[in-house]
């Protein structure tokens, strides 16, 4: 059975200007299931890394604050009305400043539970731990099910469906969706030098299709805290287009 849902992607941004931004919470709002809830960044190691000028102090009382009005009990009495279909953005309208919300509705799957922890293990992820992190097969079936849930078409590229190269080899693509092809690169905190080889040869990639009337676009994390990475989409962005993950939804509006 499908619901209809909304979410938001919390984003803390101490500087507009430079447009730097690390993912903080992520909230899932059902009314038909009455749910609300919300999971909150524990890795405090990693926002003060981000922001070396952020109290961390009053960010955790902050973030506290904030996940106790977005818990909803209904065996509380509170002035939450869960029926409200804009209660996110009526709840979110006061935190501006260094704060942004990225709210989508789309219809899903998966229980409103399953989808929140789907949310949270892919704009999360580098506050997970390495070895319970998503693989890519599953952020495959993340962005899936958002497809799915905007009736968007879409084919999952590999195995007898792979797409073949000017000279007959294979080019490891993850989905085509519309007319275009994509795919998912997750950076990871460590060893960001050894992706050198990879980008290199994603851009020649990208070239190929490119010179084939072909567009390739890559999805990226946007979590990493390493000016190389910078220096890696503008590499990518030569041949092909790079979005990142939190931007997926609104780039099928």
């Amino acid at each position: 059975m499908k619901r209809n849902v909304k979410y938001a992607l919390m984003q803390y941004v101490p500087s507009f200007e430079r447009d730097e931004r690390i993912n903080v919470a992520v909230i899932l709002h059902s009314t038909s299931d009455k749910y609300l809830s919300i999971k909150l960044i524990e890795n405090w190691k990693r926002l003060k890394e981000f922001d070396d000028e952020i109290d961390i102090d009053f960010m955790k009382n902050y973030l506290k604050t904030f996940k106790e009005q977005f818990s909803y009990n209904p065996l509380n009495i509170n002035e939450i009305d869960i029926d409200d279909e804009m209660l996110i953005e009526k709840m979110t309208q006061y935190y501006i400043n260094q704060f942004v919300f990225k709210i989508c509705e789309i219809s899903i799957e998966s229980t409103c539970e399953q989808f929140l922890e789907k949310l949270k293990n892919n704009y999360l992820y580098f506050d997970i731990d390495k070895k319970k992190r998503v693989s890519k097969k599953e952020s495959i079936e993340f962005f899936s099910e958002i497809l799915r849930g905007k009736n968007i078409q879409y084919e999952l590229i590999g195995g007898k469906n792979s797409l073949i190269g000017n000279y007959n080899e294979k080019i490891n693509v993850d989905m085509k969706i519309q007319d275009k092809y994509y795919k998912i690169i997750n950076f990871n905190d460590s060893n960001i030098s050894t992706y050198i080889p990879t980008i290199k040869m994603w851009m020649m990639n990208a070239l190929e299709l490119k010179e084939n009337k072909e567009e390739l676009i890559f999805i990226v994390n946007e979590q990493i805290i390493d000016e190389k990475i910078n220096t890696f989409i503008t590499m990518l962005e030569k041949y092909g287009k790079v979005i990142k993950m939190s931007e997926f939804n609104d780039y099928f509006k």
